[in-house]
């Protein structure tokens, strides 16, 4: 029984907590965002920001899951997911089935305590999520899907407190896609080699040659939206600005343990949205 718990667990990804933070992040970035411009009250913001976090870390569960479930052939021949318990076959298909509707109705009371037009937002980003794990069969840019799906969470947060997005919420969102698209490019580096022996797509196989140029660019066009929604060169995009230019600096392609790091570090630097 402990070692069954321990499987769904491992599913689940409840020891690498990277993936919720960085899900999560953006909903804390709408939140704020609407603190700052539309004086949204402390106690209204607080409540919001633990209920979207706790949807985040669940809709990002059911995420691995989905993913794992799509990738179940695949995930045995690449080393650093070959131990995955559907890959492994330590759990079946109807058991990872089963774990993905409990998370999913604790999932949807979450999704019934937030506004309408906070839901609408919550599942374009959901049916994204879901979509994302078959991608890499079939563009060499999945990245950018996952980047149009973490990054719901500023509209999400912002319309449970303000109402529809702004040009500004929008640029935030911009903002985040290509943040995402950078960061899940040094993580696809790790499996660069299985990957393309394997014949899937993603960003590191496409840039393979040039992996900093295609780094960079996200960053740098990161750095533009960030600057258009805070009005210019503030804090957040300092913060930013200074995070993507040590990464780019200190990053290094082709050594798995440096990609793994750099990505991980994304999930501390993501409070520049806040600011």
């Amino acid at each position: 029984m402990k070692n069954q718990i321990q499987q769904y667990l491992t599913l689940v990804r409840f020891d690498k907590p990277i993936g919720r933070i960085l899900l999560a992040w953006p909903c804390l970035w709408g939140i704020a965002h609407s603190a700052h411009t539309c004086g949204a009250p402390l106690s209204a913001c607080l409540m919001y920001a633990v209920l979207l976090t706790v949807g985040a870390f669940l809709m990002s569960g059911i995420g691995c899951i989905v993913n794992d479930m799509a990738d179940r052939n695949i995930d045995h021949h690449v080393a650093r997911t070959k131990a995955r318990p559907l890959a492994a076959g330590t759990l079946n298909l109807k058991q990872a089935s089963f774990c993905a509707v409990f998370l999913a109705m604790l999932a949807f009371i979450v999704f019934s305590l937030i506004p309408e037009t906070a839901q609408l937002y919550a599942l374009a980003g959901a049916m994204l999520l879901f979509i994302y794990p078959f991608m890499k069969r079939i563009t060499y840019y999945p990245q950018v899907v996952l980047g149009l799906a973490f990054n719901t969470g500023v509209l999400v947060g912002y319309a449970c407190l303000s109402g529809p997005p702004t040009s500004a919420v929008w640029y935030m969102y911009g903002c985040g896609v290509f943040w995402t698209s950078a960061y899940d490019t040094i993580y696809a580096f790790q499996d660069r080699a299985d990957d393309e022996r394997i014949g899937v797509k993603s960003t590191a196989i496409r840039f393979k040659r040039h992996p900093r140029v295609m780094v960079g660019m996200c960053y740098a066009i990161g750095f533009i939206f960030v600057c258009l929604c805070k009005g210019g060169i503030g804090l957040a995009a300092i913060i930013y600005a200074g995070f993507a230019a040590y990464t780019l600096a200190r990053w290094h392609p082709n050594d798995a343990q440096s990609c793994g790091m750099h990505f991980r570090a994304h999930a501390y630097a993501g409070c520049f949205g806040l600011f």
